[in-house]
């Protein structure tokens, strides 16, 4: 039991670190959902995410093991440690998308009977992002000033 514990060290510290980089724009995201500000349909989205996820999860076994997942929730950490250095959101929940990403790899939805792709996973999770009124302000604002 210890030795598969020291074996996991890395893993586990991994996934605690990228639990914790991920709760603040996770909750922020979730916040956007109620917020009349941003009008966002992402709820939606989140519900569409999960119950594609759990149809191909239970349609069977995978039949590959996920391999370069490290190197993407590296990467999503990295992105998420920006956000929160920069303090923009919207930077830390597009770095979701490449958990999702990581995630449905390890979940193996690619490999099962009925296989799902990760990368457009994720792009459907970036429909969740409220992008709309964050387009509006960076591009609205300068053209009403010209």
């Amino acid at each position: 039991m210890k030795r598969v514990l020291i074996h996991n060290a890395p893993w586990i510290a991994l996934a605690t670190a990228s639990v914790v980089l991920a709760w603040h724009p996770a909750v922020w995201l979730i916040r956007t959902w109620s917020d009349a500000a941003y009008d966002s349909a992402g709820a939606l989205y989140a519900i569409a995410i999960v119950a594609l996820v759990g149809w191909s999860v239970t349609s069977g076994p995978a039949t590959q093991r996920a391999h370069g997942v490290l190197p993407l929730l590296f990467l999503a950490a990295l992105l998420r440690l920006a956000s929160q250095i920069l303090a923009i959101n919207l930077v830390g929940g597009a770095a979701l998308a490449v958990d999702v990403y990581a995630l449905a790899l390890v979940f193996g939805v690619h490999a099962r009977p009925r296989a799902l792709s990760p990368f457009w996973l994720a792009i459907l999770f970036l429909f969740i992002l409220p992008l709309e009124p964050v387009a509006q302000r960076l591009i609205g604002f300068p053209l009403q000033l010209a």
